[in-house]
C-alpha cells in the first residue's frame, strides 16, 4: 500500500512540474505552426482476393471515421489546454489550411471545434458549442503545400530516380521474396515498397475493425509493417524529394515567422493549422531532417514554435506529437533537434539550415513552367550577320524614300494670288 501511494505523489508531482514547466516555456511564444495528420479512416482500396471485399463501409471508402473526428477533436482539445496562456478566445487569430480530401477537411473541423469552442460574444447558440471558422483549400492537382502527390514533373522523375537507384534496387532485392509471396496470395502486383503499403494499409484498417485478416499474411505480418514503414522513407530520401514536396509548406511557415520577427504579421495572427496527409507529415519531417523512418500515426502532429526574449532575438522550437492512442489524451510531443542547431534554434540559424530544401520557384522547379528559348553565342552571331545588311538597308531605303518625298514637296506647281 505504502508503495501505491509512493507512486501516486511521484506522479502527481511529475504532472505539477510539467505543468509548470510548459506554462514557463509558453511565456516567450510568439507564433505557433502545426502541421497534422487526419484522422482514422476507412481504407482507400482493397486488395483482389480481400475476404472483406463485400463489405460496405458506412461512410465509403478513404473517408474519415467517427472515430478520425473524436481524435481531431481531442487533440483540438489538447492543444487549447497546453496552449492555454497564449490562444484567446478569438476565432479570427488561427488560420487553417487543409488538403481537398474530405477526410483532411472534417479533421480540420474537427480538430478546431475541439479547440475554439466559443466563449462569451463568440457563442451564437446556446444549446450548441461549436462555432464557423474558415478552413482554406486549393484543388489536389494545384496544391504544392499540403498534396504529397500534386502535378509535379520533376518529384515523379525523382521518385523513378530513387526506385532504380542502387540504394533502392538493393532494398527491393532484399524483399524481394515476400513481394512474390504478396502477389501470389493478393492478386496484387507487388513491385516495390508503395505497393506493400497499399495493401498492408487496407489489412491494418480490417484488422483495427475487426474483419477477417486471411492466414497467408500472418507469417509475413512484420515483415509487411517494416516496409510499409519504410514506403514513408524512400520518397524523401533525397535533398530534391525533399524540397519538392515537403519545401513549400515549411518556406510558407519561415516566410510567417520571419514576418512576425520583423514586425510585419498581424497582431491578431497566432496559429496558423494544416491538415494533411501521413505523406506529408514525413515530407516536412524528412527535410528537417527529423524523421523517424516510422509511419506517422493518425493525428500526428508537427508543432513548431516561434519564441522571443524580448529583446528581438527570435528561436524555433520543434515538437512531434505522435500518440498512437489520440482520442485519449495524447502524450507529450516530443522535442526534435534540427540538425546542426540546439532545440531552441535562433531563427536565422534555422533559415540558413533549411535554406537548401526551400523551393524558390516551385512550378519552375517542377517544370510546370518552361524558360523562354536561349540563343547560343553562334545563333546570336547569325542573327547578328542577317540582321545587320537587313537595318543598313532598311535605313538607305528610307533615305532614297525622304529624298524622293521632298524632291516631289519643291516641284509642286504654285500661282501666285491676285492682288485687287
Amino acid at each position: 500500500m505504502a508503495v501505491y501511494w509512493v507512486c501516486v505523489v511521484l506522479v502527481v508531482m511529475f504532472a505539477v512540474i510539467n505543468a509548470n514547466s510548459v506554462k514557463k516555456e509558453l511565456k516567450t511564444l510568439q507564433l505557433l505552426h502545426i502541421v497534422f495528420r487526419h484522422g482514422d479512416r476507412t481504407p482507400i482500396s482493397l486488395y483482389p482476393t480481400d475476404p472483406n471485399i463485400h463489405y460496405r463501409w458506412p461512410v465509403g471508402m478513404g473517408e474519415l471515421t467517427a472515430l478520425g473526428k473524436l481524435q481531431n477533436y481531442q487533440l483540438g482539445r489538447f492543444l487549447r489546454e497546453r496552449y492555454k496562456d497564449f490562444l484567446t478566445n478569438d476565432p479570427e487569430e488561427v488560420s487553417a489550411r487543409s488538403s481537398g480530401k474530405n477526410r483532411c477537411l472534417e479533421s480540420a473541423e474537427s480538430n478546431i471545434a475541439g479547440m475554439y469552442p466559443p466563449v462569451g460574444k463568440w457563442i451564437w447558440n446556446a444549446n450548441l458549442s461549436w462555432q464557423p471558422v474558415p478552413i482554406q483549400t486549393v484543388p489536389l492537382p494545384e496544391d504544392d503545400l499540403l498534396n504529397p502527390e500534386s502535378e509535379c514533373p520533376e518529384a515523379e522523375k525523382e521518385q523513378q530516380h530513387i526506385l532504380h537507384s542502387p540504394k533502392g534496387q538493393q532494398y527491393i532485392k532484399e524483399h524481394e521474396d515476400l513481394f512474390d509471396y504478396m502477389s501470389n496470395h493478393s492478386g496484387a502486383n507487388i513491385k516495390y515498397w508503395k505497393d506493400v503499403d497499399y495493401v498492408f494499409n487496407a489489412m491494418w484498417i480490417e484488422k483495427k475493425y475487426n474483419l477477417t485478416i486471411p492466414d497467408w499474411s500472418l507469417p509475413v505480418w512484420d515483415e509487411m509493417a517494416a516496409v510499409s514503414n519504410m514506403s514513408f522513407y524512400w520518397p524523401f530520401s533525397t535533398k530534391l524529394a525533399q524540397r519538392l514536396r515537403g519545401g513549400p509548406v515549411l518556406g510558407e511557415i519561415i516566410s510567417h515567422m520571419l514576418q512576425k520577427a520583423k514586425g510585419e504579421l498581424s497582431e491578431t495572427s497566432k496559429i496558423f493549422i494544416y491538415s494533411t496527409h501521413d505523406t506529408m507529415v514525413a515530407a516536412v519531417l524528412s527535410a528537417l531532417g527529423v524523421f523517424n523512418n516510422i509511419a506517422p500515426p493518425y493525428c500526428a502532429a508537427i508543432l513548431i514554435e516561434l519564441h522571443s526574449d524580448g529583446e528581438h532575438e527570435h528561436t524555433v522550437r520543434l515538437l512531434y506529437l505522435n500518440s498512437s492512442n489520440p482520442e485519449k489524451e495524447p502524450q507529450r510531443p516530443i522535442t526534435l533537434t534540427l540538425p546542426g542547431c540546439h532545440p531552441h534554434c535562433q531563427l536565422g540559424k534555422f533559415v540558413q539550415l533549411t535554406r537548401d530544401i526551400i523551393p524558390v520557384d516551385w512550378k519552375k522547379e517542377c517544370g510546370l513552367i518552361e524558360d523562354p528559348p536561349i540563343l547560343s553565342k553562334q545563333a546570336v552571331v547569325i542573327v547578328v550577320m542577317l540582321g545587320l545588311p537587313l537595318f543598313i538597308l532598311l535605313i538607305i531605303v528610307s533615305v532614297v524614300l525622304w529624298r524622293y518625298c521632298c524632291r516631289e514637296d519643291d516641284s509642286f506647281p504654285y500661282q501666285l494670288v491676285p492682288t485687287v
